[in-house]
């Protein structure tokens, strides 16, 4: 294979393994590090369960105050984006519109339906083109102003090629960008070190078929770069196959790594309240992850959805176990996006 022909099947590969790679990454749960609740759309200090329905643009909302909502926002196309752009307290429906792959870079849009007073607003933020391509962040927040970050990852036609995050600071405005892991990673944002900021983080699971390069003793790790001190926190945690979901289960103010095993349904997590090991069996392997704050005590919740029946299923920390049928098997559950 010549370089040129190796390169145009790199380039087609990575635009599929992007693609496919987000539409993974949306399930595979997530931290709403902007220390509001993840999905509270009503502000009641509790996670609603909600799903956004792609075939319509519908976002289907079962308030935890009590009564439904139904919002149109968005096309099949984008990628919902829930978070709280204006900082009253809710979860604002939202979703990023990718400009496609072409020649040239073209602009990327974040839509915000406000919850403070029912505007819509648009911001730009981020590029597409055949070389670099900017994929969404979820629930950012890093400047700690507890109001979501217009934020997003970039990735490159190559691999492995290293991934820039790049965000717009809603405390004064201002863009950060700042180089960290591959675009073999998976992103895993999280405020690790309790200090109200989100902590850029990446978990390394990738293929050593796709990246000879990368010693195996880099596999499977998670990277963090605490916003405190700027120290780097590398911690062995997982296998390539589990579905990340770093949340603060312990009510410490501090994301805990953690990960579901879809092989066995067990919850594997590390509490950093005091480092210990904590493995508990929830769901089956077909499931979504969707820990949230369902009884808002400040401690995250095991849940799963199923696709198959449309139920959530959740262990509540203090209220107990709780199912409710809720959405249609394409459904994206909100609470898994990340």
């Amino acid at each position: 294979m010549n370089l040129q022909t190796q390169k145009s099947f790199v380039n087609k590969f990575l635009v599929l393994f992007a693609v496919v790679g987000f539409v993974f990454l949306t399930i595979i749960g997530a931290t709403n590090a902007n220390g509001g609740v993840k999905a509270d759309f009503d502000g009641d200090g509790k996670s609603d369960i909600s799903v956004f329905r792609r075939s319509d643009g519908l976002w289907h909302i079962a308030k935890s105050s009590g009564g439904y909502s139904s919002i149109r926002w968005g096309s099949s196309t984008d990628f919902p984006t829930p978070g709280d752009y204006d900082g009253d307290g809710k979860t604002d429906v939202a979703v990023f519109r990718f400009a496609g792959y072409s020649a040239i870079p073209n602009p990327c849009f974040f839509y915000v339906l406000k919850s403070s007073d029912n505007n819509f607003f648009a911001k730009q933020w981020g590029t597409s083109s055949y070389i670099i391509f900017d994929y969404p962040l979820i629930n950012g927040d890093f400047d700690g102003d507890r109001v979501t970050d217009f934020s997003v990852y970039e990735g490159q036609d190559y691999i492995p090629a290293t991934v820039r995050f790049k965000t717009l600071r809603s405390a004064d405005n201002t863009a950060s960008v700042t180089s960290w892991g591959y675009n073999i990673d998976r992103q895993t944002l999280g405020d690790y070190d309790g200090d109200g900021k989100t902590d850029i983080a990446v978990f390394r699971g990738g293929s050593l078929v796709l990246t000879p390069n990368i010693p195996a003793d880099q596999m499977n790790v998670w990277y963090i770069l605490q916003s405190s001190n700027g120290l780097v926190r590398n911690v062995r945690f997982g296998l390539a196959t589990d579905y990340l979901v770093p949340e603060d289960y312990d009510g410490d103010g501090k994301t805990d790594i953690a990960v579901w095993r879809p092989s066995d349904g067990v919850w594997y997590r590390i509490n950093s309240r005091d480092g210990s090991f904590n493995a508990f069996r929830f769901g089956l392997s077909d499931d979504k992850p969707v820990p949230a704050d369902y009884d808002g005590d400040g401690k995250i919740d095991i849940a799963v959805y199923r696709p198959s029946n449309g139920t959530w299923y959740i262990q509540r920390s203090t209220e107990g176990f709780y199912a409710q049928q809720f959405g249609l098997s394409d459904d994206v559950p909100i609470q898994s996006l990340r």
